[in-house]
């Protein structure tokens, strides 16, 4: 007989976290009955994500939530759709619940709803993350009001993620970046917090296959970038870095490929002004947001991806999965980005946290031989096969 495990989340959207808790469902769905409580959005990436968790779940329960222009009432609307969907499940005992993030889950511990051992899995701390979105942004008109309600909701997530961390039983993360954050300004005890590599899944895909299916030439040298919009991920560093590089270096035709959605618009607005600026018209390509495995056969079609987060990256799963297909990673000595690709190379990591660092990796991998490239693709990928399946991350929940 199947153990049952019940999963929280506050809602399925295109991004990381989407991502992982469907590969840990993938991973778990042969010795778990999965129920799975999360809101979804009236969109196509949503229908996506539920079409791959259904035939993996034993029951999976919804309620509708939309993008609100208040974090409030995105946080009110699901506070209390939470507390009035787990009641249906009141009769059933679950071997262990796995939280995944704030708002979903702070209701449950606050009026302790849950009776089974609570896991929590720590995807970084969305006070640091609103923080680091909205103060970039220049454009911002701040008033009085404004800087009080953002201030005073501030003030809110920290207080839920602080409840939600002290009351659960056992915090996984999947860096020790990430558990530093936990220990250091959450004052939560070390021995509570175990760093966890999570399960990843790509299809084995081959390079030649999906350049023709792309219409990219073979004796292109394709340099990816998938990542949302937004200033944190350091979008406009690698534009600039690429214009650096595609000056230095004519001995290829080099292409730089940005996939992801536009989070912030004001930041891309003048991402898009430096396009024009800059003249990289047809070097430097926006495709927008891509489902999945369409992403994923693009980055199996490039040659190296680049990682230019400046802060709060507290996995990089586009990282993992990059390098499970044989495609390196450059990333900034910044987040949780350096842990993994240091172990291929250590001057995948840049130098410095600016244009220049990241450039001169991309210049130091181009100008290696193939050889030498191919050396590096392997171990990579036998990185990641090796630490990042799906029967380690079982095994360690299987011992809880």
């Amino acid at each position: 007989m199947k153990k049952k495990i019940l999963i929280v989340f506050d809602y399925l959207e295109l991004g990381g976290g989407t991502r992982s808790i469907i590969n840990i469902v993938k991973a778990l769905a042969n010795e778990y009955d999965i129920f799975f409580l999360t809101g979804i959005l009236p969109d196509s990436w949503t229908k996506y994500s539920l079409n791959e968790l259904q035939p993996l779940c034993k029951k999976i329960i919804s309620f509708p939530v939309s993008h609100e222009r208040s974090d409030f009432i995105l946080t009110v609307r699901i506070f209390f759709q939470v507390i009035k969907n787990i009641k249906s499940l009141k009769d059933i005992s679950f071997d262990f619940v796995l939280l995944n993030l704030t708002r979903s889950s702070f209701p449950l511990l606050l009026f302790n709803l849950l009776k089974s051992r609570t896991i929590c899995i720590f995807h970084g701390s969305i006070y640091f993350e609103r923080n680091s979105q909205f103060t970039r942004d220049q454009k911002i008109k701040w008033n009085i009001l404004s800087k009080i309600r953002f201030e005073l909701l501030n003030i809110l997530f920290k207080f839920m993620q602080d409840v939600v961390l002290k009351k659960v039983d056992k915090i996984i993360c999947f860096s020790k970046y990430s558990k530093d954050i936990l220990t250091q300004n959450f004052n939560i005890e070390k021995n509570k917090v175990e760093i966890v590599h999570p399960p990843i899944f790509v299809k084995n895909n081959s390079k030649f296959l999906y350049r023709k299916k792309y219409l990219i030439d073979t004796n292109t040298f394709v340099i990816s970038i998938a990542s949302r919009i937004e200033p944190r991920k350091g979008i406009h560093l690698a534009m600039e870095a690429a214009y650096e590089v595609l000056q230095k270096f004519k001995k290829k035709n080099v292409v730089f490929y940005f996939l992801g959605p536009t989070y912030h618009l004001n930041y891309f607005y003048s991402i898009f002004m430096k396009l024009g600026e800059l003249d990289l018209t047809g070097k430097v390509i926006f495709l927008g947001p891509m489902k999945h495995e369409k992403a994923a056969e693009f980055l199996a079609a490039s040659d190296l991806l680049l990682m230019p987060s400046i802060e709060h990256e507290t996995l990089g799963l586009v990282t993992l999965e990059s390098l499970l297909q044989g495609v390196p990673v450059i990333g900034f000595n910044s987040g949780a980005t350096p842990e993994i690709i240091s172990q291929v190379d250590q001057r995948f990591v840049s130098s410095t946290l600016n244009k220049d660092g990241i450039a001169k990796s991309i210049l130091w991998y181009l100008h290696l031989n193939r050889s030498e490239r191919k050396k590096l693709e392997k171990k990579a990928q036998k990185l990641i096969q090796k630490s990042y399946s799906d029967q380690n991350f079982l095994k360690y929940l299987n011992r809880l």
